[in-house]
Formats: C-alpha cells, sequence, structure tokens
C-alpha cells in the first residue's frame, strides 16, 4: 500500500497507519483491512458520526 497518497474525504486529508495503536485517541486514519481493502477509521470514534460518511460515498486519493 503506498503511504505517500494522500486520501481526501469531504475536504479533510486522512493519513494511512498500520494499526489503531499508531494514531492518537479519535483522530482519523486509513489502514489495509484484513481483506486487503482500505479502510477509513478513527481510535476510539465513529466515523460516521464524526463526518456523516456513509457507504458510497465518493472519497479522493491524490
Amino acid at each position: 500500500m503506498c503511504t505517500a497518497a494522500v486520501l481526501e474525504l469531504y475536504g479533510k486529508e486522512v493519513n494511512f497507519a498500520r494499526t489503531f495503536g499508531e494514531v492518537e485517541f479519535g483522530e482519523l486514519f486509513c489502514y489495509k483491512n484484513s481483506n486487503g481493502l482500505v479502510e477509513i477509521a478513527s481510535n476510539t470514534s465513529s466515523v460516521a458520526d464524526m463526518i456523516s460518511v456513509a457507504i458510497g460515498d465518493v472519497v479522493m486519493l491524490r
């Protein structure tokens, strides 16, 4: 997985991390899940609640 790319969701940059432990509590990040897909997550918070995102919403990778 390319960690130099920037994932953007509704104008918010989301950094890559390998594990939940690599980010601060409540911080948004993305990681490669066990299925090999990129997943957007937050350490101890719901991403959907934080930024009103839903399955199928558009993300930008640059």
